[in-house]
């Protein structure tokens, strides 16, 4: 990796030579000693206060040699930062929260593969009001609606989630409203307009440009998901359905889809000496133009579908070591001259846990993906987590799109294969509840499709690594 060494003497340099190492160092041990204080501090509270104010301040480091993208840096290598302050207070039965996010890299320039998932500089991520519709008398399920900007979580949170690894997070401006049985049933319902994050244009983001977010007024997302409550024999259902719908603004053009997906999850809940099951899919139809050009005025059917199977086996043993078998599959266009148009899109579902990193590497997404893998997890006490995961990642339409370097060969000659994915990590809490150190790799070992496609950098392989360390206040 002798090019990302270089870049990584530059970027040294930029930041104000191999001094910067140092500083990095005391920035870590600062937020370290700040943290024994904190938790000296607070032992011993005993009531929790109408006020209260917690947040998040994540440091962390990321390098990528081989990149699979065309047109960008074979290699590359930023520092990122993520801070996150939220308020909260109490009057009665309602609560008004803010929530503000400062999300920067470092290092960064034209070649690396920065976007509005990497960067957020100094912007409001929430402003609420959450309001407890209860009965007064404490019987009968808890039920709470919030309104404002708002992040959500639904499920798996593979259609909607609040992001945990991205360095930006999404949120949206609207309804939400959520009941919550004793049994552990939970039915959420809400209507929204998801936050644009800006600036997008790539000189903005390399300088942490602050630019503040926008609501995309004319794209509507609404959703009703139901858990049900978890049997005697470990089965947990859920059933859910998603809408949206589109509409040309002057500050945004869409291709005005119009679109509704129900599904639902299968899921046999793990646990020691006992197999499990997660079987989550979804279906995808309405309407939608193939393009956000504002001339394109035809409309053509969608038919899109979207699986995730999982199967897997915890052993009995104190460290609760579980292997899966898995596999995600995500619809492509067969045929882009027939006039349908059957690729998933995601739009707002976190990826990390199922596809692998993501950040300045992301390479698979469940957009025209055919991805069986496997899986090992270990538990070996309540502050370490580990683990492995293999994917080997196939186009479901060789004609279609690989969604993250928009790679295509429109003849379908370059095969399906895009290559094998390795991806690990592993995570330990120095201080309970407090303070978190994370590192993880993920290899890619690109095949057919990743060096035959028409403008591919034809690497053999990509490499990503990562660490990073979180303190909680």
């Amino acid at each position: 990796m002798h090019r990302a060494g270089t870049k990584v003497g530059r970027n040294l340099a930029r930041f104000g030579g191999r001094d910067a190492l140092g500083r990095w160092a005391v920035a870590l041990l600062t937020l370290l000693a700040a943290t024994l204080v904190a938790a000296g501090e607070g032992a011993g509270e005993a009531e929790e206060p109408a006020f209260r104010f917690d947040g998040e301040i994540r440091l962390g480091y990321q390098v990528l040699d081989g990149q699979f993208r065309p047109g960008l840096a074979r290699s590359d290598d930023i520092a990122l930062s993520r801070t996150l302050l939220h308020a909260r207070y109490w009057t009665g039965r309602a609560t008004f929260g803010l929530e503000a996010i400062d999300a920067r890299t470092y290092g960064g320039d034209i070649g690396s593969a920065l976007s509005t998932t990497v960067v957020d500089a100094a912007d409001l991520l929430q402003a609420y009001a959450r309001i407890d519709l209860s009965d007064a008398d404490g019987g009968g399920p808890r039920k709470v609606l919030t309104l404002g900007r708002q992040t959500i979580g639904t499920g798996s949170r593979r259609v909607v989630g609040r992001n945990v690894f991205r360095n930006t997070i999404n949120a949206f401006t609207g309804a939400h409203f959520q009941i919550d049985w004793q049994e552990g049933q939970e039915l959420q319902v809400f209507y929204v307009v998801p936050v644009r994050r800006l600036p997008f244009d790539k000189s903005g983001l390399v300088d942490n440009d602050i630019s503040a977010d926008e609501e995309s007024w004319g794209v509507h997302f609404w959703g009703a998901h139901f858990t049900a409550a978890e049997t005697p024999g470990r089965f947990k259902p859920e059933y859910y359905i998603y809408g949206q719908h589109e509409r040309d603004r002057s500050d945004l053009q869409t291709p005005n889809r119009r679109l509704i997906w129900p599904g639902f999850r299968a899921r046999f809940v793990p646990a020691r000496g006992a197999f499990d099951l997660d079987v989550d899919a979804m279906i995808r139809f309405g309407e939608q133009r193939l393009t956000s050009d504002p001339l394109d005025t035809r409309d053509v059917d969608v038919r899109a579908h979207r699986v995730h199977v999982e199967v897997g086996y915890t052993f009995g043993h104190p460290w609760s070591p579980r292997v899966a078998l898995d596999y995600d599959r995500a619809s492509g266009d067969d045929d882009p001259e027939n006039g349908d148009f059957e690729r998933w899109e995601t739009f707002y579902g976190p990826r990390r846990r199922d596809l692998g990193a993501t950040d300045i590497y992301a390479a698979i997404a469940w957009s025209n993906l055919d991805a069986p893998g496997a899986h090992f997890e270990l538990r070996p006490s309540k502050r370490l987590f580990a683990r492995l995961a293999y994917k080997s990642a196939r186009l479901a339409s060789a004609r279609d799109v690989w969604i993250v370097p928009r790679l295509r060969d429109p003849s379908g000659a370059s095969g399906r294969f895009i290559g094998h994915q390795l991806d690990g990590m592993a995570r330990y809490w120095l201080i309970p509840g407090t303070l978190k150190g994370e590192l993880g790799f993920s290899a890619l070992y690109t095949r057919r499709f990743a060096r035959q496609a028409p403008g591919s950098p034809e690497e053999p392989r990509t490499l990503f690594g990562y660490l990073q360390l979180s303190w909680l206040f």
